[in-house]
């Protein structure tokens, strides 16, 4: 080979190990760990760490550009927030991709003002790259942008301004090139927070492994996903927050209220999230319980005996199509009225109770002797 043709195929070489296109390493399992790991260094505790790969995925207009501005101004404070628990101040870099910088300015003085962060507090742990209209440019340089920010964690919101005419969101290979970056921001020392929006129809009836618009590849390539819902009794107010860790336990849902300008977490609100079902429910006024009644005695008297306590209260529920409080609550109206009886708790039978019609449960008490009849 010529000294022209080696120094070719040495700059090839660099250049495909730079691009990560070399040779695979190959190593022995004893070699692989011969050395401990590293000591766990978590952004937010039992969350991520600086280079892993996540997702904040939201219906539209559900206040995720909000919580992800939030979410990101306490990490450069380094303050707790919410059920997050943030160790000390990180180097954020938010792409901000959707909205114009004079309503982006505006939404960051409102915000930080209420929770009382003082913009100089962050001078140098939080930048901003205002690049609406300019999301291939963002793509071509965001890496070269951690780098030179020295990012910790990069956020870009929303995901999709990053995809080609030609990159359909819907399809796997549409999003290929968008997840190459979301590896390379991370590669580069970041956690690479990707902002995405729901698709269509009901949020909360789908696992939280599946949401968000397009292909299902995102959500199985990234180590964490923080996914807001709409609340199924409060929908407009409050959210329900769940989180999927690859490295961490499994989260409890939290429900969250937005107040003004800031989030606080609701500890006296279940967090239910909002469904097909619930928004029925809501569409549909409950029946008043004493109206319901005619189903207890019908459930009676198609069974033609004493049932017991819990055959009944399913078999109630399935009638009116009620929850089981509420069959519960039903039963015991019955009972206060007379149109149904309970039997004594029977020792002998295993302490069960049956209930029926007062006819029924006298049956069951004393039962009738079979006659035999001579022939």
């Amino acid at each position: 080979m010529n000294p022209v043709e080696t120094m070719i195929d040495e700059t090839d070489t660099a250049t495909a190990e730079a691009e990560g296109r070399g040779p695979l390493t190959i190593e022995s399992i004893a070699d692989f760990l011969s050395t401990p790991p590293p000591p766990l260094d978590c952004v937010v505790d039992d969350l991520f760490e600086a280079g892993d790969k996540g997702e904040i995925i939201a219906p539209s207009k559900a206040r995720k550009s909000f919580f992800t501005i939030d979410l990101a101004a306490h990490i450069a404070a380094g303050r707790d927030w919410l059920c997050f628990k943030i160790p000390r101040p990180r180097r954020v870099l938010l792409f901000n991709l959707e909205i114009k910088p004079a309503w982006m300015k505006r939404r960051f003085f409102r915000r930080l003002a209420a929770y009382g962060i003082r913009p100089e507090e962050i001078r140098n742990t939080f930048h901003v790259v205002n690049a609406r209209g300019k999301g291939q440019v963002v793509r071509e340089q965001a890496v070269e942008a951690v780098r030179r920010a020295g990012a910790e964690v990069a956020i870009v919101d929303p995901r999709y301004k990053l995809l080609r005419p030609d990159e359909p969101e819907n399809a796997g290979e549409g999003m290929a090139g968008v997840l190459d970056l979301q590896d390379a921001m991370a590669e580069a020392g970041a956690a690479a927070i990707l902002v995405g929006h729901d698709g269509k129809g009901t949020a909360g009836d789908r696992d939280d492994r599946d949401r968000g618009a397009g292909s299902g590849w995102t959500g199985r390539d990234c180590d964490f996903r923080i996914v807001l819902s709409p609340h199924a009794d409060d929908p407009q107010d409050a959210l329900v927050l769940s989180l999927m860790r690859r490295n961490f336990p499994p989260f409890e849902s939290v429900t969250l209220r937005h107040d003004g300008d800031s989030f606080q977490l609701d500890e006296e609100t279940a967090p239910r999230k909002e469904t097909s079902f619930t928004r029925r429910q809501r569409a549909t006024p409950a029946a008043p319980l004493d109206s319901l009644r005619p189903h207890v005695l019908a459930v009676c008297r198609q069974a033609g005996k004493a049932l017991p306590a819990g055959v009944l209260e399913t078999k109630v529920q399935e009638a009116a199509r009620i929850g089981v409080k509420k069959a519960k609550a039903l039963i015991a109206l019955c009972e206060e009225s007379g149109e149904i009886q309970s039997t004594p708790r029977q020792a002998k039978r295993g302490g069960e109770i049956r209930r029926g019609t007062p006819e029924q449960v006298a049956e069951y008490l004393t039962p009738r002797l079979a006659v035999k009849v001579s022939p």
